[in-house]
């Protein structure tokens, strides 16, 4: 699967095609259990690009792992910044990885959601506002409400507009301001699936 927000030169997407199917034999062959969050980074030489990729285990239906690799793809001026910032980077790709439940969590809004985070903290040193418990509680409603049902059916795939709207006994328009209120501010994802409108949490929360 490809899903990239720019298209990779021709040299660097044969580098990650070659690593990704290395990496997934590997890994079945030998039945990794513990491996790095973030691989070695290797350097294309025709590009003059870092590759840095990082492994995330997502949970298949019967238990087992499918390994992901999410790749940054850095400018010797970008890879000495994230260097720099590793720690705040390692941060939400931890966040990241948490969240992730399904192979289809990775599409192209959400790897451009990811990367303009990835920006951010390395442009500005401005990381994503991080929602714990404790500031989810502290939060008015209909925001918190929304936030902790969301939450709770974060792992089956998120909940559509009408039982959300159910579950807090609101009118379906103020749920769906709400909802577009959050969607804005990067706390929560909308997306169309089998001609219902889905809720559910991004890794911010």
């Amino acid at each position: 699967m490809n899903f990239s927000t720019v298209k990779p030169e021709p040299s660097i997407q044969f580098r990650l095609d070659t690593f990704t199917s290395d990496f997934i034999q590997d890994y079945f062959k030998r039945r990794i259990e513990k491996v790095n969050q973030f691989l070695d980074p290797f350097y294309d030489d025709e590009e003059k690009r870092w590759i840095i990729p990082i492994y995330i285990p997502i949970p298949d239906e019967m238990g087992a792992t499918i390994p992901f690799v999410v790749y940054f793809v850095l400018s010797q001026n970008y890879y000495q910044k994230y260097l720099d910032m590793k720690e705040k980077v390692g941060k939400l790709i931890l966040r990241l990885s948490n969240w992730a439940f399904d192979i289809g969590d990775f599409n192209k809004e959400t790897l451009s959601k990811l990367s303009s985070q990835l920006q951010d903290i390395l442009e500005k040193n401005i990381e994503p506002e991080y929602y714990e418990m404790k500031a989810i509680l502290g939060m008015p409603d209909p925001e918190r409400e929304m936030l902790l049902v969301t939450l709770k059916e974060h792992r089956s795939g998120g909940i559509s507009l009408d039982l959300l709207t159910e579950q807090l006994q609101k009118t379906k328009q103020s749920v769906l301001q709400t909802v577009d209120s959050l969607v804005k501010q990067g706390i929560l994802r909308k997306q169309e699936e089998d001609d219902q409108t889905i809720v559910d949490t991004l890794w911010v929360v």
